[in-house]
């Protein structure tokens, strides 16, 4: 199982690919979750629904990694870019995602 979560080598199967995502996601959500708990302590907001509807959208636009993996898997596997499609993304989906966290309470102290 530590092998199949840490190896880029297992995108021979649609689900092994959903499963190394999803694995991913926890990891993910892990990452977010301090972030999102000082954006709210930033924006002083004491009902953080817009903070569940940001975290819901980014979740449901984090699985488009995976189904941009699957729709493009050829091209990935002929271009030899497949090994670090995965990482690269992650991260960078990642830095996206803290940002878009922070910015509802950067909004919010410069416009109220």
């Amino acid at each position: 199982m530590k092998d199949f979560i840490f190896s880029n080598n297992n995108f021979s199967k649609w689900y092994q690919t959903i499963l190394w995502w999803e694995l991913y996601r926890i990891l993910y959500n892990l990452i977010m979750m301090p972030f999102g708990i000082v954006s709210v302590a930033i924006a002083s907001i004491t009902i953080p629904i817009f903070y569940i509807f940001i975290g819901l959208g980014l979740n449901v636009c984090y699985s488009l990694l995976s189904i941009i993996e699957l729709v493009d898997k050829k091209d990935l596997l002929k271009d030899g870019t497949i090994k670090n499609f995965r990482k690269k993304n992650f991260i960078i989906y990642s830095v996206l995602s803290i940002f878009c966290i922070f910015l509802v309470p950067t909004l919010i102290l410069f416009l109220a």
